[in-house]
């Protein structure tokens, strides 16, 4: 007999868009989370850790620590996963030996011979209480957790979920000045298109721009160009740069990775096909 599947949350559906408001998965994003596991695996004396967030289909592994395959951005079936269980409580899922265990020892994993060792399973809970996760230590054979370890471990997920918390608000805040770009730019030009919007978020997000793309923003006094036919903006310009909401020490991390600020075009483009 196998383990059924771990029932939904009441609050599926709203949990799962809390998920996918986080913009976490399927972005590589791993290497913020990675400590964490280290450090939970360092206190519990474990052999692996995985954190992992969870979808309406699968468990999605953002970061994990001591497993046979630690590439990030990896899944599994949630209807397979023991972590599930896990999202469905608020206290830790504490297992010294899983093939003792009258329900989870008809996990998979268990049964094939996987994995048969202690398991300990912490929901990662948002402040808004959607169990988001799981910060899942496993040990390859039988042991004991000791309480105080329990607690320190408890501290840690509340650093993950506010960690989620937080990306999430500065997401959604950076939404926001992306709306009010758009608006003070079109009102501006309003003959103007994507591309135009494009080039001139480009410009001053340090990327390179021909100067035959940059005509009417010459004309408007917002930029001029160099000997190299590349733009750069006036004072003027970086005006206007403030008047849509996008100051400089807003960009000062997407300067320095360069590959973020094509991605931060990119998706105000993709917000602008939407409107």
């Amino acid at each position: 007999m196998t383990l059924a599947p771990a029932p939904r949350p009441d609050n599926e559906d709203r949990r799962v868009q809390v998920v996918q408001n986080t913009g976490i998965i399927d972005t590589n994003q791993g290497d913020m989370f990675r400590v964490y596991c280290e450090i939970a695996k360092d206190l519990l004396d474990y052999d692996a850790a995985i954190f992992s967030l969870f979808d309406s289909e699968d468990q999605c592994h953002i970061a994990k620590i001591g497993m046979p395959n630690s590439d990030p951005d990896t899944k599994g079936n949630r209807n397979t996963s023991l972590c599930a269980y896990v999202l469905l409580q608020t206290e830790p899922l504490l297992i010294p030996n899983i093939c003792e265990h009258d329900v989870y020892n008809k996990s998979p994993a268990v049964q094939s011979g996987e994995f048969t060792g202690a398991y300990a399973g912490f929901p990662v809970i948002n402040k808004d209480n959607y169990a988001l996760g799981t910060l899942c230590m496993l040990n390859w054979v039988p042991k004991v957790t000791s309480p105080d370890k329990v607690e320190l471990v408890k501290k840690l997920t509340k650093r993950i979920a506010h960690q989620l918390d937080t990306h999430t608000e500065q997401k959604e805040v950076t939404s926001q000045k992306i709306m009010k770009a758009m608006d003070t730019f079109f009102d501006r030009f309003e003959s103007s298109n994507n591309r135009d919007f494009r080039n001139f978020m480009s410009l001053f997000s340090g990327l390179p721009v021909h100067a035959s793309k940059l005509q009417m923003f010459v004309e408007a006094g917002l930029c001029e160009v160099d000997d190299n036919d590349r733009g750069k903006l006036t004072t003027q310009g970086q005006k206007f740069q403030v008047e849509m909401g996008l100051q400089t020490k807003v960009l000062n991390k997407v300067r320095v990775e360069g590959d973020a600020a094509e991605s931060m075009v990119n998706d105000m483009l993709s917000q602008l096909e939407t409107l």
